[in-house]
């Protein structure tokens, strides 16, 4: 992915360091721009995002939220512009229109997360792992996935969703302002491309929540990363759905949250 003005904006700012004259520059910001989804017609969900890899977008949201199970059940993604969707020459949100197959379930718009959507949870990945893993190579995906972050090299504003395989290569990088969206963005990218999620080592750049989390339980990630720590319901949901999971991962220091012999084992 190339940095441009669809995902950043430069404006005039005033830098400030260590008692030195002002300075006046110019810096890019990541762009975040509203996005009205709908599916077969009907109003499904209001976001904002980066506008780069809206059909990964697209696909990673119908699958969390529990639309498709597959991209084959996608009949067509068409993305309109606020430009081109536009009445009566005022410029409104961007618009993704999406037809599902007819085998397809009746999409439902997002519900809020709850204690109901974490039932069940011990019937999703939980099973006894024989794979072995060194911290030491683990500690090593942050920064290889830092190296492929274009928006965030050139805005400091960008989250980032890394998919490795088991050999520790990487598969994607998917970069969005929205934590939740890289995440979509990832997902959609393992979908279209049928990667074997089974099989990959997730990473990401920020902070792992309630939300987050039971995405990565349904998308079936065995083994997660993350350079910032978790909250406490996110540990308790991957724990309880038999997830491996390490967070604070900087500097070559880690914290793994889940710990017991139903769970991949991490050596040093």
């Amino acid at each position: 992915m190339t940095t441009n003005s669809s995902t950043s904006k430069e404006y005039p700012v005033v830098c400030f360091q260590n008692g030195q004259n002002p300075r006046a520059d110019r810096r890019p910001l990541i762009r975040e721009t509203p996005l009205s989804v709908h599916i077969d017609g009907r109003p499904f969900l209001d976001t904002t995002r980066t506008p780069v890899n809206d059909e990964l977008l697209a696909i990673g949201i119908l699958f969390a939220q529990g639309a498709i199970s597959t991209v084959a059940e996608i009949d067509s993604i068409q993305v309109l512009t606020g430009t081109e969707n536009a009445e009566k020459g005022d410029l409104v949100k961007d618009a993704m229109h999406l037809t599902l197959a007819k085998t397809s379930s009746t999409a439902k718009p997002p519900a809020e997360t709850g204690e109901g959507q974490k039932s069940g949870l011990e019937r999703t990945i939980k099973s006894p792992r024989n794979e072995t893993f060194s911290f030491r190579k683990l500690a090593q995906l942050p920064q290889i996935m830092t190296a492929h972050q274009e928006l965030y090299a050139s805005s400091r504003a960008a989250h980032a969703v890394g998919i490795f395989n088991w050999k520790g290569e990487l598969l994607s990088c998917q970069e969005d302002a929205s934590r939740t969206h890289a995440l979509h963005k990832a997902l959609g990218f393992c979908l279209k491309h049928h990667v074997a999620r089974q099989q990959t080592i997730a990473v990401f750049s920020g902070r792992i929540n309630n939300a987050i989390a039971l995405t990565i339980v349904r998308a079936g990630f065995p083994l997660v990363l993350s350079i910032s720590a978790p909250t406490d319901s996110a540990v308790d949901i991957l724990s309880r759905a038999g997830v491996t999971y390490i967070g604070s991962l900087r500097d070559h220091r880690g914290v793994l949250y889940t710990p017991g012999k139903e769970f991949i084992t991490i050596t040093p």
